[in-house]
């Protein structure tokens, strides 16, 4: 069956690949024909459609002039838009012609790409074309030189840069990395001096040390490595945060500039008047740093070089002074640094306008350049927002209606006074006059607005519960105000805002505290009305036992006196009683009364007098919660003492503190001081 399906898939491919073949070399395809011929083009069709497109290209590209190849590729963009074969095929043609044809050529051949970008970005084209267009001019970059081939170079960037949108991550140097352009240059004086006299004997064989002499800028060994020593800082501009780094850049600045300002160059004209810089731009030659000993002295009379060189400095100085967001905490420039920079920077933008030709407006265009540069870089800081604003949504929000104010139902009532409150302005009078007991107007229970703190910390402890899995980022004691309302309340309402010890850095550490004790007292308020509920249950069954009790062993409607059912009364209040005792015997002991308190906190550490045992005293009770405790040492020693002590009984859970502190202090021999707790237990 399987080989049924092939040769069947085999036979329709050769039938369609051999259908466009034909057309194409008569010259005859019709895709609207083609589209009715092979409607629901299945993948084995568009594949055998490529293949005839491609086969036709590679077969007769010799012979193709340029408006023949726009018009295959034409062909195959319809072809595409119809369905009939995949989105690629043009791309892949494209290729084919750009692989295989001269760089001249393929200047011509791209400005096909450059007029048809709109076709690429479209929806159908463009997920489907990006990453080939992408390989495809990056093999074609390859083959480019990068000192004659520039602006075909920069044709193909400007199309890349049209094609793919601003925010596409791949075409962003997000990490702000800098490329490892090394200047390789003479660091041996001697063979410096070598190449130099070499340079001056081969000039005096050939008649030509007059011109040699008409350079007039000298050039030394010193001066050479000081101005190639610039392009190490360059290509790596966080070396600048270095002392060394930057007292010696600065140094070799200073001179090179001291040098192109004290040799300025002349705008020399030739005999037509024509000024001898004006060049066409396509003619522009574009050579990497020549670093040869016997170059330094004409490169520096070229401005097309002088430029590059200042053009250099001024990048430099931008990015040091920018705000970069990869930079460290440590890359800071200081006073002095930033004073430096800001002198050199005007030196340079002089000299750039005294370079020849046009210097001021080569200088205004640059400026401009850096000016663009600030804004990308503030973009990048931002992490590349879209551009791109989104519609709003025809749907308009409704605002948020404020709460009406409650008002006091008897802020209306009448006075019970006849007083009359008289003051300047009419209004005032009518306000006063409503209700002359204006202090019981402001008491009543409808004008308090405050929350209860159950239902303002309830979200906030539910949020530090850690089986809810809430993270942290969400949480509302982080949120400043939140915040800033709570302590707001605790002021109000609760004692645990005015305690001391609170060994906490943020308000936020504070806050989750303040939660967790607010959530103890919550459950503990809810333990005492669920048993209060329970008692009051079990105390009305026990009120209407004894007269069922009686009912059932009399059998008859006989009625107590007042004296029986009295004492009966108080037999079962007494019983009530005990079994209440019992139950509160049986609550938590962090329920009952025997707490530490600083009377008693005070009275140990003042009569312990040796420092040694009460160390180990507050060692010995402080180690289960050691990581808890925090505290200053400039403080006096009792001082500190009584403060851990009493952040022990606020930190350590235990039920029986009491017990721990006398044993401890059996521990220590001071059977005084522990019988003086003993005594807090009975």
């Amino acid at each position: 069956m399987v080989e049924v399906n092939t040769d069947e898939s085999v036979q329709k491919f050769d039938f369609v690949k051999k259908y466009f073949l034909d057309c194409l070399e008569l010259n005859s395809l019709d895709v609207e024909k083609a589209c009715d011929k092979f409607a629901n083009a299945d993948e084995t069709t568009k594949i055998a459609i490529e293949h005839s497109f491609r086969t036709y290209v590679v077969q007769n590209l010799t012979k193709m002039t340029i408006t023949d190849m726009h018009a295959i590729l034409n062909l195959s963009v319809s072809a595409a838009q119809k369905k009939l074969c995949l989105p690629t095929t043009p791309i892949h043609l494209l290729n084919d012609m750009l692989s295989t044809l001269t760089i001249e050529k393929c200047s011509e051949i791209f400005c096909y790409l450059e007029e048809s970008s709109h076709i690429w970005k479209s929806e159908m084209f463009y997920s489907s074309v990006k990453n080939y267009l992408l390989r495809m001019c990056n093999d074609l970059l390859k083959r480019l030189s990068k000192s004659q081939n520039t602006v075909f170079s920069g044709r193909i960037h400007l199309f890349l840069a049209k094609l793919f949108p601003l925010a596409e991550k791949s075409g962003l140097n997000l990490m702000s990395h800098f490329s490892d352009n090394f200047t390789r240059y003479t660091n041996n004086p001697e063979a410096f001096e070598e190449a130099i006299n070499k340079n001056k004997s081969d000039l005096m064989e050939t008649d030509d040390i007059n011109d040699f002499s008409t350079h007039s800028m000298p050039i030394d060994y010193n001066l050479y490595l000081k101005f190639w020593s610039l392009q190490d800082v360059f290509c790596r501009p966080n070396t600048c945060y270095d002392k060394l780094t930057w007292k010696l850049f600065t140094s070799n600045a200073g001179d090179v500039l001291e040098a192109l300002k004290g040799y300025k160059l002349e705008d020399l004209k030739e005999e037509s008047g024509r000024k001898m810089d004006e060049y066409d731009d396509m003619n522009l030659y574009f050579s990497k740093y020549l670093t040869s000993e016997k170059l330094l002295d004409l490169q520096l009379n070229d401005s097309n070089f002088r430029r590059q060189i200042l053009l250099q400095f001024l990048i430099l100085f931008q990015y040091l002074t920018a705000e970069v967001k990869f930079k460290s905490s440590s890359q800071v420039l200081s006073d002095e640094q930033l004073s430096w920079i800001k002198s050199s920077n005007r030196k340079v933008t002089e000299l750039l306008k005294e370079t020849p030709s046009q210097g001021s407006k080569f200088c205004s265009g640059v400026k401009h350049i850096l000016e663009r540069e600030e804004i990308w870089n503030k973009w990048k800081n931002e992490s590349c927002p879209n551009f791109v604003k989104e519609k709003k949504s025809q749907t308009h929000t409704k605002t948020a209606s404020k709460r009406p104010r409650p008002v006091s139902s008897d802020f209306l009532l009448k006075s019970s006074t006849n007083k009359v409150f008289l003051a300047d302005s009419s209004l005032m009078s009518k306000l006063c006059n409503v209700n002359h007991e204006n202090l019981e107007v402001c008491r009543d229970n409808n004008r308090q607005f405050l929350p209860l703190l159950k239902e303002f910390f309830q979200d906030a402890i539910e949020q530090l519960d850690p089986a809810n899995q809430v993270e942290k980022q969400y949480f509302l004691i982080n949120q400043t105000d939140w915040a800033w309302k709570g302590l707001r309340l605790l002021a109000k309402r609760s004692p645990y805002y005015f305690m001391q010890n609170q060994n906490v850095k943020t308000i936020s550490e504070y806050l989750e505290a303040i939660c967790g004790k607010l959530n103890k007292d919550f459950n503990a308020e809810q333990q005492a009305e669920v048993q209060n509920s329970k008692n009051e249950v079990e105390k009305g069954e026990k009120d209407a036992s004894p007269i069922d009790e009686n009912e059932d062993t009399q059998g008859n409607d006989e009625e107590f006196d007042d004296d029986q059912a009295r004492s009966i009364r108080n037999e079962n209040d007494e019983e009530m009683a005990s079994e209440e005792k019992n139950e509160i015997d049986e609550e938590p002991e962090s329920c009952k009364e025997n707490f530490i308190d600083c009377e008693l906190i005070n009275f140990i550490v003042e009569n312990i007098g040796d420092e040694d045992q009460l160390k180990k005293l507050v060692n010995n009770l402080t180690k289960l919660v050691s990581d808890k405790i925090d505290f200053e040492n400039n403080d006096d020693m009792q001082v500190k003492y009584k403060k851990i002590l009493q952040t022990w009984t606020e930190v350590d859970e235990r039920a029986d503190l009491l017990n721990v502190l006398v044993n401890e202090l059996k521990e220590l021999d001071r059977h005084d001081l522990a019988a003086k707790v003993e005594s807090r237990l009975k």
